[in-house]
């Protein structure tokens, strides 16, 4: 009797400690999530209002508002789904197929390359297509 009273208490500690650490993991996952989220549309804001007052668009936009800020190839395509569904007309994501975006501004980023000029960021997309970018 003392023993299955001792397994049950037992028993309760372990499912008391299994679901908390299971909501700290639930809550890290979704603090993650917000923070992503906060970042894709602070840069989103940015470019958004730039491009309305026909301040910046196209790739360049998208530096002058702040893409360095995002962590990675999905977010930056989260963002570029998001401009385009506010109604943007540049819509980018087709030439970016198969590109690792993140990568794209972080080269042009060592390279000190200037987006708003012509052509720039397309000889980039180019080169890293056929894999011959170099540093």
């Amino acid at each position: 009797m003392v023993m299955d009273e001792l397994t049950i208490g037992v028993a309760a500690i372990v499912v008391s400690a299994l679901s908390y650490f299971a909501g700290v993991v639930r809550t890290k996952q979704q603090q993650a999530s917000n923070d992503q989220d906060s970042r894709i549309n602070k840069v989103l804001d940015k470019y958004v209002s730039a491009s309305q007052a026909g301040r910046c668009n196209s790739y360049g936009g998208l530096v002058q508002a702040g893409i360095g800020l995002l962590k990675n190839d999905k977010e930056i395509r989260e963002l570029l789904d998001r401009i385009v569904k506010h109604g943007e007309s540049w819509d980018p994501r087709s030439q970016l197929a198969g590109i690792d975006t993140y990568q794209l501004f972080q080269k042009a980023k060592e390279k000190r390359l200037n987006f708003s000029y012509s052509g720039v960021a397309e000889s980039l997309i180019a080169e890293m297509r056929q894999g011959t970018v170099t540093y």
